[in-house]
């Protein structure tokens, strides 16, 4: 097992890209998540505030 110190740093690297990418994916999915609730929020408010200003010009 004279081979077996020299995977070490290489599971170290690796362990530590995979979380570096965890890491920006659950980032990116974050600001995706953001973007649609927020796309949305708009999609729902526009015809909200349609309504509401047409009920209140014709008062």
């Amino acid at each position: 097992m004279s081979f077996y110190p020299d995977y070490i740093p290489i599971i170290k690297f690796i362990l530590g890209f995979v979380a570096l990418v965890a890491f920006f994916a659950s980032g990116l999915a974050y600001a995706v998540l953001q973007f649609i609730v927020g796309a949305a929020a708009c999609l729902i408010a526009i015809p909200i505030a349609l309504v509401v200003m047409s009920i209140a010009s014709r008062s």
